[in-house]
């Protein structure tokens, strides 16, 4: 256990409790580490443990038994959707993405490539999580429809008829029918819809979309978001609107988490560390401009603009 851990277990029990315990201060620190980066403090938090120290002692000064449970509870999610993710994740890199290879029309760099469709599928479990789908079912569909939905692509620019064109791909219809993936005739319609529509739906349409398609739009549409300026009217959910409103520190954060959870669970993406994909620019550390794609590798692929 840390210094800082031992601390705040002991203010704790001068505080609140006479004796309490390791979930108890892990539930409490989850909650001030979560805290301290939504209120778009100094990032990433590695280096400014000092000052996260800090905000957590001060936050633990008006700590209550009531909101102590409701911490605990939220604790309890997270582990859970934790869990959840680690496992889809593992299903993405180790039976998705390598058939996916075998067929996609993308580059596997550039602005459109297999990169790129590996971040939108793991931003788009994020947000099937936030909306309460955490039936293996369910996040595998989330995950199939972000694999399909730029396979069609051969070039950068905008266009709408790259969707539609992934959902008619016999490619599309065989990898979808693979036994690995177990799925009814529904889940893949759901799934082509999803990739079909994904440039042009709006929750601002009269039409009605389901989960699927509200996490793919989502998951897609951060990363314009995080380079061009936020705007909440492309985002169909809260979760997606709140990650495509970070700030570029917090896009680093982020992308660090989701390092940190593929490399303590020896899982191997398919593209290297996600943190590498893009960086930062910036005149000042109080100045950051947007979060921009990384320069595309020597294995090809060309940069561009447009979903």
């Amino acid at each position: 256990m840390t210094d800082f851990y031992n601390q705040t277990k002991l203010k704790m029990a001068l505080l609140i409790y006479p004796m309490p315990s390791d979930e108890q201060v892990k539930a409490f620190l989850h909650y001030t580490e979560t805290q301290y980066k939504k209120d778009g403090n100094l990032l990433p938090l590695q280096h400014h443990r000092a000052e996260y120290e800090n905000y957590s002692f001060e936050k633990l000064k008006k700590l209550t038994l009531p909101k102590m449970d409701k911490l605990m509870l939220d604790y309890t999610t997270y582990k859970r959707q934790q869990k959840i993710k680690i496992e889809a994740a593992r299903f993405l890199e180790e039976k998705i993405m390598p058939k996916l290879k075998k067929f996609t029309r993308q580059n596997t760099t550039g602005y459109h490539g297999l990169e790129h469709t590996e971040l939108v599928a793991l931003r788009a479990l994020d947000i099937a999580l936030s909306l309460g789908y955490e039936q293996k079912s369910n996040l595998t569909t989330v995950l199939l429809a972000a694999a399909i939905h730029d396979c069609a692509r051969t070039y950068n620019g905008y266009n709408t008829s790259h969707g539609p064109e992934a959902a008619r791909m016999p490619e599309v219809q065989t990898f979808l029918d693979s036994p690995d993936f177990n799925l009814t005739e529904f889940q893949k319609t759901q799934i082509k819809n999803a990739a079909a529509n994904h440039t042009t739906a709006s929750p601002y349409d009269s039409k009605v979309y389901d989960f699927v398609q509200k996490s793919l739009c989502d998951g897609d549409r951060i990363r314009l978001s995080w380079e061009r300026g936020h705007d909440k009217k492309h985002f169909f959910t809260s979760c997606g609107n709140e990650l495509g409103a970070m700030n570029p520190y917090q896009v680093k954060d982020y992308l660090h988490q989701w390092d940190y959870l593929f490399k303590s669970n020896k899982i191997k993406p398919i593209y290297g560390n996600f943190e590498d994909k893009y960086y930062i620019g910036y005149t000042s550390r109080t100045s950051p401009k947007r979060a921009l794609f990384a320069v595309p590798t020597h294995r090809g692929g060309n940069t561009g603009n447009g979903r």
